[in-house]
């Protein structure tokens, strides 16, 4: 019940971990051509994701549960034990030494515990939305887009504070098409394996370059 209660009113800021001019991700978004795009596939090419979030509630209970969590457990447990001047010696007379060792370890543990059984906030990271764009360029250069160029854009929240969203825009240029394609086998067997296999590949004269 104490866990629950924490979760819902202690834990309720989802950027209470967010350091200072930093940004936790809520969205990606995709541009192409200046177009908008849902493509499952392309949005499958971006690296970092937006904390996942509860269907229907739409509430990220894993960030949540992970911000009950002391970030540095050791540290609380000497400042709540130190904090009164006679407060360690009490507990020592009342429980043992090794009591509150064993007391400190089970506060630290089940502080860890929470850390790793929640999701640490997805912060915007520059060198994650730099992958992301290097993705989507290979992807688009592998459909005979060769001088496809992606920038990304970080967009704060007017709304909501430490939130942002990623665009990233997509601009394919001209789309190159295959020529015509040589045949020049000296291997009489070679050549025939490959007239048996050519109508599968996917690279065909005139048509879009597709690797």
């Amino acid at each position: 019940l104490f866990l629950i209660i924490s979760l819902l009113f202690y834990g309720c800021n989802a950027v209470k971990r967010v350091d200072e001019n930093r940004h936790l991700l809520t969205q990606n978004e995709i541009i192409v051509d200046g177009e908008p795009i849902k493509d499952s596939k392309v949005n499958s090419l971006i690296y970092q994701r937006p904390n996942p979030k509860i269907p229907i509630l739409g509430l990220p209970l894993g960030l949540h549960f992970y911000n009950i969590a002391k970030p540095d457990p050791e540290t609380s447990f000497d400042s709540w034990l130190y904090k009164k001047p006679k407060r360690e010696g009490r507990l020592v007379t009342l429980l043992s030494q090794k009591q509150l060792n064993a007391l400190e370890n089970s506060y630290v543990g089940f502080h860890k515990w929470i850390q790793k059984s929640g999701d640490a906030p997805a912060v915007i990271r520059k060198e994650r939305t730099d992958r992301s764009s290097e993705q989507l360029q290979r992807y688009y250069q592998s459909f005979g887009w060769f001088n496809a160029k992606v920038s990304s854009k970080v967009i704060p929240d007017d709304k909501k504070e430490k939130r942002a969203k990623v665009v990233y825009n997509v601009n394919r240029n001209k789309a190159y098409n295959v020529g015509t394609i040589e045949e020049n086998i000296s291997s009489p067997i070679v050549d025939s394996l490959f007239q048996e296999a050519k109508n599968e590949t996917l690279i065909h004269p005139e048509k879009q370059y597709n690797a």
